[in-house]
């Protein structure tokens, strides 16, 4: 299993998931991937105050996102 981990937050929650897993499922291994810096201190929070505010995403957003965005 590949899990995502953009903080030391994150890692808290996902080492008890990963814990969990392997008592249910040993021969599964969890893995752990560190994002890009560019995406470490965003969240779904910030991007919305971002949208509502009119900013620009191409910074915090892939362009498959914005274009997606840009539909509602």
């Amino acid at each position: 299993m590949v899990r995502g981990l953009r903080s030391v937050a994150d890692f808290d929650a996902e080492i008890g998931i990963a814990q969990a897993n392997s008592l249910l499922k040993p021969d599964v291994e969890t893995v752990f991937l560190l994002t890009e810096p560019q995406h470490i201190g965003i969240s779904s929070s910030a991007v919305r105050d971002i949208i509502i505010h009119g900013g620009k995403l191409e910074s915090f957003v892939p362009e498959s996102i914005i274009e997606f965005i840009r539909h509602f």
